[in-house]
């Protein structure tokens, strides 16, 4: 029977959810890799070093995610407005930049690993470990760099599956690998480790390029006024990996100051926690971001609404998972890490069950903050994620640090991020009204939602049927030009039964989604949306099409904006008239 649930968004986003969370606990267990070893092999001091450099490591990552984010928010704008020119020619440009960069900051942490933590306010030892381990990761922004942009690439175009491969072969790699060479060098070890990890990862991923089913192409194209855009676009898209990295640097300081060394290695497991949590959160953000970037460039809002809704509950149920299981595994978490003094365990068994209830608040927020940035409130999703991850958790730690002392700094990160929303909350009121009450709460068009029409159902003939009866009816409803209509009607039935022909033993999803403009007059978009993947019958001369394909073909022709992609998950075609 026809149904109006959107099985194919759900299927979609499910995968995108479930390839998230893996490449979320897999990039957490890789972080985890080298701060495990380096404390159980090495000790405490060791342990203190590597938290002393994770600021710098913070901040490379969140540097060379920034031209990755901001292309493929470009390149799945341009796949929604079906300009797979421009998506070539934007794939070739973020290729050569990511170079270019990873070869600049190489020689930045060289630098680095050379003299800076000779200066810090620290032990001797923990600065020769803090600046060996940093020697060892020369090269490792080159890789980096590298990494990442193909990580967003195969993301946008439905190669998950390849960037979970990869992150599974470079934790192999440096986890036996930090065990072998932290044995021989020390953080040296450790940090040569993590650097071919990210060279063999890279390695996967570049496998899928050479394959046809690798949509985009490359082309030498390098624009900087546009580049600077895309720039711009990707720090405000990934402010949340520039928190952390601010986050670290305060809380070092602080708990330095509270507790002594002893605060570092304590700060270190939460760290840990809070950097386990955003991992989490942004891999599930960034494997979501390409279709919401295509649902706006087509200007469906339905779709939209059903993602982010879909998205939140998810953050919700996820939040509340691991806050159980951490709570639980409490007791054991400092020993995993090698700490063996009593006072150090306890602080660090408190720190964490005072902390963790709250991190529910800081999924919502990430969240929250991306979606704002995808619907256009770029300088509101930046200073959102910055208040909610950052500022407002090291205010509260100050004040509640002062009243309760060590406990209250941990209490205060986790009340920071439960304030943080009850003032978002406040705020999107405010901007709500400003708005003429125009928009809903998740800043969708409450007037634009309810003239499109969405439809999902199986590839049957009975579905099809009963979704044609359907559309006909909200199409009298709504005394529009009947012509018009009428092509829309016959798109739809053509479409719908041309991937009918092509499902043999197979049942596909279809999605049908027709969005009206306010004005009547100008065109009428129908988006046929399937998981089955159709050649392209409009632009393949060498294809040999069916009578049908030929008539969808020639009407597709005669729309100027009409386009049909195909690509690794899905086929989109979009007719407009």
């Amino acid at each position: 029977m026809f149904t109006f649930h959107n099985d194919l968004l759900h299927k979609r986003i499910r995968s995108c959810v479930a390839y998230g969370a893996l490449l979320g606990i897999i990039d957490y267990a890789l972080f985890l890799a080298d701060f495990a070893v380096s404390g159980r092999m090495l000790g405490e001091q060791a342990l203190s070093g590597i938290t002393v450099v994770n600021p710098l490591i913070t901040f490379l990552t969140f540097i060379n995610i920034i031209i990755p984010s901001g292309t493929l928010a470009a390149i799945a704008y341009a796949e929604g407005r079906g300009d797979t020119d421009d998506a070539n020619r934007l794939f070739g440009q973020g290729l050569i930049i990511c170079i270019v960069l990873g070869v600049a900051f190489s020689a930045i942490v060289y630098i680095l690993g050379s003299s800076y933590y000779g200066h810090m306010h620290i032990s001797g030892e923990v600065s020769d470990y803090a600046s060996q381990y940093c020697l060892g990761l020369v090269f490792a922004p080159l890789f980096m760099f590298l990494n990442t942009f193909l990580y967003f690439i195969h993301i946008g175009e439905g190669f998950e599956g390849v960037c979970v491969a990869s992150s599974i072969a470079k934790l192999i790699v440096t986890v036996i690998l930090n065990i072998i060479l932290c044995d021989i060098w020390g953080t040296l070890g450790i940090g040569i480790a993590t650097t071919v990890g990210y060279l063999a990862s890279l390695i996967v991923k570049s496998i899928p390029m050479f394959s046809r089913k690798f949509s985009l192409k490359f082309r030498v194209y390098v624009d900087i006024r546009r580049l600077m855009h895309l720039t711009l676009e990707g720090l405000i898209l990934c402010a949340d990996y520039i928190c952390p990295f601010i986050f670290a640097i305060v809380m070092n300081k602080v708990v330095i100051y509270e507790m002594g060394e002893m605060g570092t290695v304590v700060f270190s497991i939460i760290l840990n926690i809070e950097t386990m949590c955003m991992s989490l959160y942004s891999c599930l953000a960034n494997c979501v971001q390409s279709s919401i970037y295509r649902y706006k460039a087509e200007d469906n809002n339905v779709n939209i609404y059903r993602a982010i809704k879909f998205m939140l509950v998810f953050f919700i149920q996820l939040s509340v998972v691991l806050t159980v299981i951490i709570q639980l595994l409490s007791p054991f978490i400092p020993e995993f890490f090698g700490v063996r003094e009593e006072a150090t365990i306890s602080a660090s068994v408190l720190s964490i069950r005072l902390y963790t209830p709250f991190i529910i608040f800081l999924g919502i927020g990430t969240m929250l903050s991306r979606y704002y940035v995808y619907m256009g409130k770029r300088l509101y999703g930046f200073v959102f994620i910055l208040y909610t991850t950052t500022v407002v958790p090291i205010i509260m730690q100050f004040i509640l640090g002062e009243i309760y002392g060590s406990a209250g700094i941990w209490i205060g990160l986790g009340a920071g991020y439960l304030i943080s929303m009850i003032l978002n909350l406040i705020i999107i009121g405010v901007i709500r009204r400003r708005m003429d009450g125009n928009y809903n709460r998740f800043f969708i068009d409450v007037n634009a939602l309810r003239r499109q029409l969405s439809y999902n159902l199986k590839a049957t003939e009975n579905d099809i049927r009963d979704c044609l009866k359907k559309l006909k009816t909200d199409i009298k409803d709504e005394r529009l030009d009947s012509v018009r209509w009428g092509r829309i009607v016959f798109m739809a039935e053509e479409n719908m039964m041309n991937i009918l022909d092509h499902a043999h033993d197979t049942t596909y999803n279809i999605e049908i989604s027709i969005i009206r403009p306010d004005d009547i007059n100008k065109d009428i978009s129908l988006i046929i949306r399937s998981d089955c993947i159709l050649t392209d019958f409009v632009e393949d001369t060498t294809y040999e099409q069916s009578f049908r394909e030929n008539i969808i073909s020639r009407f597709m022709t005669s729309s100027i904006d009409s386009y049909f992609l195909s690509r690794k998950t899905e086929t989109t075609i979009m007719y407009k008239c």
